[in-house]
């Protein structure tokens, strides 16, 4: 038995020095895990934010952020609420029904709304009369404003979008034909120009940046969507980007935002053709 024991003697000794390592090791600490970052909203602001969250993660590894796939800025709005979310994506600020619910609204960007057309369109621009005319179906071939010898192929969003309601604002007699394409989702209508030759829709200057030149925008009026015509207002039909939040960002929420606000975030924003707003 004593023979025994002295056999069993430096297993035991073995078992205490590997406990002690891996408690060292630990240091008697439970690892932090960082509060994880959820955005979804406005399709058409997905370009810029996918852009903003690809940036941040390069210098902050260990913050989970995770994008969505987009949806109306209403229910984006309405998960901010109810906790589902962080940030929402708005292409408005939040009303007072939402205010009342705790949300508010920070404004990060400005970007031209456009009409962009297939590369092969080789128009420069159009006049208000002009539009009307293509989206009415008075206009249909692309020679007859100036381009090759063309159909027209003219796409719209749901009435209710942010585009066709702000172009509405802006150009009284701008009436569609019914027969007209619409394209549910902002990233299919940029999709849909790039591949349709002689298309022509409306979108935002960002998906033009992002296109790389598989779409092109047009002046309007004259007015070529430039950033420095955004800002003096020269180019006016402009579409405004928001993080909508449930109070006071905080914690990884807020170190995103100041992301956003900071220079680097600034620099990205005028990469992809929008104003920053500080």
């Amino acid at each position: 038995m004593k023979g025994s024991n002295t056999d069993k003697t430096p297993t035991r000794i073995k078992i205490v020095r590997l406990a002690a390592a891996l408690i060292a090791m630990a240091g008697g600490c439970t690892p932090v895990v960082a509060q994880s970052i959820t955005i979804d909203g406005s399709t058409g602001m997905l370009p810029l934010a996918t852009e903003l969250v690809q940036a941040f993660k390069a210098k902050n590894a260990s913050t989970p952020v995770m994008l969505g796939r987009g949806s109306p800025s209403l229910a984006a709005m309405r998960d901010v609420a109810d906790g589902k979310i962080a940030i929402g994506l708005s292409s408005d600020p939040a009303g007072e029904a939402e205010q009342a619910a705790g949300l508010q609204s920070i404004e990060i960007a400005r970007t031209a709304v456009v009409f962009a057309t297939h590369p092969g369109v080789n128009v420069k621009g159009l006049t208000s009369e002009q539009a009307c005319n293509v989206y009415s179906g008075k206009i249909k071939n692309w020679r007859d404003v100036g381009g090759p010898a063309l159909s027209i192929v003219p796409l719209t969003r749901p009435a209710a979008s942010f585009e066709p309601t702000l172009i509405r604002k802006y150009i009284s007699c701008f009436n569609e034909a019914r027969d007209i394409v619409s394209i549910p989702k902002a990233g299919d209508m940029a999709k849909a120009l790039a591949t349709n030759n002689g298309a022509i829709g409306m979108t935002n200057a960002t998906f033009v940046a992002e296109s790389h030149g598989a779409i092109r925008a047009l002046a309007w009026n004259g007015n070529v969507p430039t950033i420095e015509n955004i800002q003096t207002g020269s180019y006016p039909m402009v579409r405004r980007f928001y993080f909508v939040v449930k109070g006071t960002p905080s914690g990884t929420v807020s170190q995103f935002v100041a992301f956003v606000k900071n220079a680097d975030g600034q620099k990205i924003i005028t990469a992809t053709k929008a104003v920053p707003v500080k």
